[in-house]
């Protein structure tokens, strides 16, 4: 299967390409929506997130609030590596789980929509 990244910085058309590829019937996996799973209350990294980053960064439901994570680490480089520490091998994960589960579907080629493509190395 063709495994093909799609990435560009705020405001590039990611977005828009990917609702064309949708429309065609071309798989994506889309690493936003993946954080945001992997972010929920009970899934894989919510834990370790509050565990570090303490309780002030939840909303009342119990989710977290990604914009108090985001002052947090977009203002502390550290904080930021520890973030991805506890991401990034999870996102990983995830995203080989959901490439694999498409090649055995069938599918001919899917799509990575996923902003640091090359800042990552991936």
């Amino acid at each position: 299967m063709k495994w093909i990244g799609l990435t560009g910085g705020i405001a590039t058309g990611k977005s828009t390409v990917s609702q064309l590829l949708r429309t065609y019937g071309v798989p994506l996996v889309d690493a936003d929506q993946v954080v945001h799973e992997i972010q929920a209350p009970g899934a894989e990294a919510y834990q370790a997130i509050v565990n570090h980053f303490d309780k002030g960064i939840l909303n009342n439901d119990g989710t977290i609030n990604r914009r108090a994570l985001g002052r947090i680490v977009f203002s502390d480089p550290t904080q930021l590596k520890v973030l991805e520490s506890i991401l990034h091998p999870i996102i990983y994960q995830k995203v080989e789980e959901k490439r694999r589960e498409l090649e055995g579907l069938g599918h001919k080629m899917a799509v990575y929509d996923v902003p640091l493509l090359f800042e990552k190395n991936l």
